[in-house]
């Protein structure tokens, strides 16, 4: 991510394979943003991304959300499913697309997916 004076900004991404995360150590490193695993196909919910958020938060970084999505879903279902886990959580980044496996679907079905 970059500021408008051309530096970058560090922003991390973090899901339950992270583990327990300090956050103050994150923040005390430079990290100024981190994008939090809240859902993935249509249902997954991360088991870590609430005490995630409120960590990050308690340590002034920037939050967003993203969903990890199967490009074999119907999209309209993974949206809401999302929306709805996000809840009442107060984000300060746009919402983020993990899509990493086509599924079996061509470039043009996965692109259409997105849209």
């Amino acid at each position: 991510m970059q500021n408008r004076n051309d530096q970058n900004i560090k922003v991390i991404d973090v899901s339950h394979h992270n583990g327990t995360i300090d956050w103050a150590k994150v923040a005390s490193d430079g990290v100024k943003g981190a994008y939090i695993k809240l859902t993935e196909g249509t249902t997954f919910l991360d088991k870590k991304s609430y005490d995630n958020y409120i960590g990050a938060k308690n340590a002034g970084l920037r939050v967003g959300f993203y969903h990890f999505a199967h490009a074999d879903n119907d999209p309209i279902a993974e949206v809401n499913f999302f929306l709805n886990k996000l809840g009442s959580m107060k984000v300060d980044l746009p919402h983020c697309l993990d899509l990493e496996e086509n599924k079996g679907k061509t470039k043009a079905q996965v692109t259409s997916l997105c849209s």
